[in-house]
């Protein structure tokens, strides 16, 4: 390509970064979510001026601390807490729950009292009573974690 002439680099300023890694993907969310990186959230988002973002249809009775963005018919129980995270639609958070700088696809429980803490959890993914989800964990889709359970920078597979 060289010799032909075919190869060509640009200079760009605009934000990249490879997201091959869960630890990268993380981060990903975490510059969208500060601003950072430049972009709209998702469509349809309302802003509570605080830094939370909510689709419509979810019920937050708990503590939401922004960035954050919650989607649609999500769940965030009283005496749960969510920090800058990202809740993807239909998640459930029950009581006395927490969840920090995480990211939970579609239908994600996290079960009362539990904590998951810089980590990904994959759609449709569980985490049990009083589990303790550490960075950088990764559940896979339909993954259950047990009761009392820690995960501490592991994968698991559903």
């Amino acid at each position: 390509m060289v010799q032909s002439g075919a190869l060509f680099a640009k200079s760009d300023d605009g934000y990249w970064l490879d997201t091959g890694t869960p630890a990268a993907y993380l981060q990903a969310n975490r510059d969208l979510l500060s601003g950072l990186r430049k972009g709209p959230l998702a469509p349809d988002l309302s802003d509570r001026g605080d830094g939370v973002f909510l689709q419509s249809g979810s019920v937050v009775v708990g503590e939401v601390v922004g960035p954050s963005v919650i989607f649609a018919g999500c769940e965030i129980a009283d005496g749960a807490r969510v920090e800058r995270s990202v809740l993807g639609p239909g998640s459930m958070i029950e009581a006395g729950a927490l969840v920090v700088d995480s990211v939970l696809m579609e239908g994600s429980h996290v079960a009362a009292n539990a904590k998951v803490v810089g980590s990904i959890l994959g759609p449709q993914s569980t985490v049990g009573q009083r589990a303790d989800v550490r960075p950088v964990s990764v559940l896979g889709a339909g993954s259950m974690v047990a009761s009392g359970t820690l995960v501490d920078g592991e994968r698991v597979s559903g």
